[in-house]
């Protein structure tokens, strides 16, 4: 048998059509004996057909009466139509054969129970490597170079946001941290830092929520924890409220830094992409689970600071009544 042959020599129910073209009178009666013509059928259809003979062959006559198939030969039935279509198309080709046993077992053709119903894949993800992407991504090294030029501004010179601002670009830039609340939580984070900063534990506080509030360990780039080391020697200044939205209080705070700096013309005109090109130029060095990390779109556990101090700094000596009782 050839794989477009549907080994059914012409005496294919009507209904099975509904796999290739929806038919809205599967349960008419008057269709029960109404035969296939198989002539216009392409050869990825016959081949589907070929796929139903080839596991439940008594399914396809016009004839049949009171079909019993296995639940092992059904679901070799279901997953043979599953690889026999386009992963585009495979949702749709299952989801039509189950609506066409569902209608012969309402008709008495089929005795099948259907064990499950085929789920939509969901859609993938667009590439991070577009050509726009890129050339926003290009857009940006201009402004990486003259951000690192502007730290020779003194840090007494500027205003509180402007501090803020420098930090924030440098965290955006070099750090990894991409979303606005978690930059957000700096501020607190910074009250009981770790005496290095080697790392800094962020929390966002909800008050609408009596859970625990969620918590992410940043471990900051070089220079990013440089300046921080700084602001903490010279007396870190509060954060000004500039706009109630996370993003337009970053992007706010950003704009006062490179404003009092002269290179405001190189922002991008919104936050958003901002991270857009800083996202891009990570997947280009990153595992993508990463880069989704940072943006968000994984959910993450750290350890508790506990765990984390003794894992970082573990003790000497370890104390145990179960070490000196015997």
């Amino acid at each position: 048998m050839s794989d477009g042959d549907t080994g059914s020599e012409g005496t294919i129910w009507i209904g099975w059509e509904h796999l290739f073209r929806p038919r809205s009178d599967l349960e008419n009666p008057d269709i029960s004996t109404w035969t296939l013509d198989e002539t216009p059928l392409s050869a990825e259809e016959k081949k589907c057909l070929n796929v139903i003979y080839t596991h439940g062959p008594g399914l396809l006559p016009p004839g049949a009466s009171d079909i019993v198939l296995k639940k092992e030969a059904f679901q070799r039935l279901i997953a043979g139509l599953g690889d026999q279509a386009d992963p585009d198309s495979r949702f749709v080709r299952l989801r039509r054969f189950l609506e066409v046993i569902e209608a012969g077992n309402r008709q008495g053709r089929f005795k099948i129970p259907i064990p499950h119903l085929p789920a939509p894949l969901p859609p993938a993800p667009a590439s991070p490597f577009q050509h726009h992407r890129f050339q926003d991504m290009v857009r940006l090294q201009p402004l990486g170079d003259a951000f690192v030029k502007s730290l020779v501004l003194p840090p007494d010179t500027l205003a509180p946001a402007q501090w803020w601002g420098r930090i924030l670009l440098s965290t955006v830039l070099y750090g990894g941290l991409l979303q606005s609340r978690w930059l957000l939580a700096l501020p607190s984070a910074l009250e009981k830092p770790d005496p290095e900063i080697r790392w800094l534990d962020l929390s966002i506080r909800n008050i609408a929520s009596a859970d625990r509030p969620p918590m992410r360990r940043w471990l900051p780039d070089p220079l990013t924890r440089l300046l921080l080391l700084d602001g903490r020697r010279r007396g870190i200044p509060e954060m000004p409220l500039l706009n109630r939205l996370h993003s337009g209080q970053v992007r706010r705070l950003i704009v006062a830094y490179s404003r009092c700096a002269d290179f405001e013309n190189l922002l991008p005109s919104t936050f958003t992409e901002i991270i857009a090109a800083v996202s891009t130029r990570m997947h280009l060095h990153l595992p993508p689970f990463l880069v989704h990390y940072a943006l968000g779109r994984h959910d993450s556990t750290s350890l508790p600071r506990e765990a984390w101090r003794r894992l970082i700094e573990p003790p000497k000596e370890v104390a145990s009544e179960a070490l000196h009782s015997g």
